[in-house]
C-alpha cells in the first residue's frame, strides 16, 4: 500500500466539519500523490457529508505536510503552540482550514427547479 487518507470528527457530537490527516510511505513521497488526493478527498467530503469546513492540523516541523495542504487550498487558520506531546518533545500544531467553494459545491441560484 502506498499510502492512506481519512477523516474524523468529534464522537458522539453532531459536527459540521471533519479534520482529515494522511500517511504515505516513504519511497512514495515527494511524487505529488498527496497533491492530487487532497483536493478530491475534500470535495467527496464537502458533497457527502455536507460540511462546512475541514481542519487538518500539522505537528510545526512537519513542512512538507503543510505545503501540500497549502498548494491544496487551505489555509493557516491558528498555531497551537506547545499543544502537543510527540516523540518525548512539546511541539507546536498548525491548525489549516478549507471551506467549500461556492461556485463548485453550491446549487445553481439562476437555474430552477
Amino acid at each position: 500500500m502506498a499510502g492512506n487518507i481519512g477523516h474524523r470528527t468529534a464522537r458522539r457530537q453532531r459536527t459540521l466539519y471533519r479534520r482529515i490527516g494522511y500517511w504515505l510511505g516513504k519511497e512514495f513521497r515527494g511524487k505529488g500523490i498527496m497533491q492530487q488526493v487532497i483536493p478530491d478527498f475534500c470535495r467527496y467530503c464537502f458533497q457527502t457529508y455536507g460540511l462546512k469546513r475541514i481542519e487538518a492540523i500539522v505537528f510545526a516541523p512537519n513542512e512538507a505536510f503543510k505545503k501540500v495542504l497549502e498548494k491544496s487550498g487551505f489555509q493557516l487558520e491558528a498555531i497551537h503552540k506547545d499543544a502537543y506531546y510527540k516523540c518525548g518533545e512539546v511541539i507546536d500544531g498548525w491548525r489549516y482550514v478549507i471551506f467549500p467553494a461556492i461556485d463548485e459545491f453550491m446549487p445553481d441560484a439562476t437555474s430552477s427547479s
